[in-house]
């Protein structure tokens, strides 16, 4: 659509993408979607979380954490994504994040 007035009407709408027939990802890519559930170990592979949903901000996307107790932000940079596995992901744990 060339005119923004022509997909108002779709405000508030939900976008769905089957994944199946999406563009492949570069790497160092991921689908907010697969990474919710996934476990989240520190440096020292000690588990710490897991991610329970992914916020978009202007600059970055943050992972929220959530552990036994309470939940808490890791921002998905470099400085803090240590790697990302099929199974799980590493972090960069800084002190007073959690």
């Amino acid at each position: 659509h060339n005119n923004i007035n022509d997909v108002l009407k779709y405000v508030g709408f939900s976008l769905y993408v089957d994944t199946e027939t999406a563009p492949a990802l570069e790497e160092g890519e991921y689908y907010c979607d697969d990474l919710i559930d996934m476990e989240v170990y520190n440096q020292n592979d000690e588990l710490i979380g897991v991610v329970v949903d992914v916020l978009e901000i202007p600059t970055y996307k943050l992972l929220e954490v959530k552990d036994q107790d309470k939940k808490f932000l890791v921002p998905f940079i470099d400085e803090f994504i240590i790697d990302v596995l099929d199974d799980k992901i590493i972090i960069n744990e800084i002190e007073g994040l959690r």
